[in-house]
């Protein structure tokens, strides 16, 4: 690095935009520095021309010229001319072009670089982001706006017993079809559908950018196959085991009453009040029966509600 302070011609030449001969002892001296620099000592005019282009300077050509030939009057030394001026002039453009060519190569290969870079870091990123999904027991899909699948993980292939390369691009109308059957279904909440005989539980939420452009829709679903049948079962047990209770207290709900009937005019005290705790233990027990089929009840829909306005002062 050399100061410009030394090279006074050069900044001048760079500052007018023009060329500038320097032929004489005084002038060409000063580029010794450059000489001894590039370890090529040699002292002779040069000719200095600015490499422009456009409203910018790329650089400086600087042609140095010393005839070192043994004459008898010494060393000779032959001086630039407008000529030689005019001959780098012309050739400045070529060498212009041919730098701004380099710079711009240079810059299309940096952005080449980035852009491989960035690539191999979305592509990490996916690989990254595809593994987490497939640690995930649940299946996850996700579908563009216009129902194709962008992205499967293991266990929605293992669910849907569909391959990842066939779901991936395929329109999934009957899942679609289940998940949006329902209009009062709120994002999030969770529909029961069949599948390839399977029962599945699933949910469904938009995906959307920070603006509110919508992507697309998540997906995210269980095999509840096993559960179903199980609550099934539970349920019909449970409703089994509920009319044979009932069965049993009618039939001695039928025969307090007979009996009741019978010794109504010759029970003692005791006996009628054990009649009537008998009673009332019968229909506590018919209401704590019909009071256990409210869950399944209020599950299956079934369960009407009559409300009315009480005065909670007053009560």
């Amino acid at each position: 690095v050399i100061g410009s302070g030394e090279l006074s011609l050069i900044r001048h030449a760079i500052l007018r935009r023009r060329t500038v001969l320097a032929n004489e002892p005084g002038d060409f001296e000063q580029f010794e520095c450059l000489h001894e620099a590039f370890a090529r000592p040699q002292s002779g005019p040069a000719l200095i021309q600015p490499i422009n282009r456009q409203e910018r300077t790329l650089g400086v050509l600087l042609l140095g010229r010393g005839d070192l030939s043994p004459r008898e009057a010494g060393l000779s030394h032959r001086q630039f001319t407008d000529a030689d001026a005019q001959l780098c002039q012309g050739l400045m453009v070529h060498i212009a072009a041919a730098i701004e060519n380099a710079q711009l190569y240079q810059s299309i290969v940096e952005q080449s670089d980035q852009a491989t870079e960035l690539l191999r870091q979305r592509e990490s990123e996916t690989l990254r982001l595809q593994s987490v999904l497939d640690s995930i027991t649940d299946g996850v899909v996700l579908v563009t706006e216009t129902g194709n699948v962008a992205l499967a993980n293991a266990a929605a292939e293992r669910i849907l017993n569909v391959p990842r390369q066939h779901l991936l691009g395929r329109i999934i109308t009957p899942l679609y079809a289940e998940l949006l059957r329902d209009e009062e279904c709120q994002p999030g909440d969770e529909a029961l559908f069949e599948w390839d005989g399977k029962l599945l539980k699933s949910c469904l939420a938009p995906v959307r950018q920070p603006d509110g452009t919508l992507l697309g829709d998540v997906v995210v679903f269980r095999d509840a196959t096993t559960e179903e049948r199980a609550e099934q079962a539970k349920a019909d047990y449970d409703m089994a085991v509920s009319h044979e209770l009932q069965n049993l207290l009618d039939s001695v709900r039928a025969d307090t009453r007979l009996l009741a009937e019978s010794v109504a005019n010759g029970a003692t005290p005791l006996q009628q009040e054990l009649l009537d705790l008998v009673g009332a233990n019968i229909e506590q027990m018919t209401m704590l029966l019909n009071n256990s089929q409210m869950p399944s009840d209020l599950k299956d829909d079934e369960l009407q509600l009559q409300s009315e306005a009480v005065d909670i002062g007053g009560a």
